[in-house]
């Protein structure tokens, strides 16, 4: 009789999408460090945050593909409003670090809504996120001392 809310479906997919696609933050960051062994210190900033971005891209993707099951209007809906996250009421999206667990909630639930989505979930999402990430980080340290 009741069953789970829009919003609690797209919170759901989003963190499973964290969890499942965790491998290819690992995956990166084992490349980076890998590239820079011999110097361990001296990993640029930068291989870092490429790790994040393709982890968050990967995640934002994984949410995608599961929408194109939805409509065609939706993906193009998401699509705009990642180009102009304005549309779904957020101004301080800053997409040049990826799109993270929080703004593709709520890129996604404007798509599907047309609703500004709920900050609190956006928030708690991005901070699931960077535990996922912070997780991998704490395996890698011991692997690496």
């Amino acid at each position: 009789m009741f069953g789970l809310s829009l919003r609690e479906v797209l919170e759901r997919n989003i963190k499973n999408a964290c969890v499942n696609n965790k491998h290819v933050y690992k995956e990166l960051v084992i490349d980076y460090l890998d590239q820079y062994s011999a110097d361990l210190d001296n990993i640029p900033e930068d291989a870092f945050l490429a790790s994040r971005i393709g982890y968050f891209n990967a995640v934002f993707d994984t949410i995608v593909d599961s929408l194109r099951a939805s409509s065609p209007e939706t993906i193009a809906r998401v699509h705009l409003a990642a180009l102009s996250p304005r549309v779904c009421g957020y101004e301080g999206m800053d997409m040049s670090t990826g799109i993270s667990a929080g703004m593709t909630f709520a890129l996604c639930y404007w798509a599907l809504t047309g609703k500004e989505a709920p900050v609190r979930t956006c928030q708690f999402l991005s901070h699931y996120q960077n535990a996922m990430m912070t997780e991998v980080l704490v395996e890698l340290s011991e692997q690496y001392k």
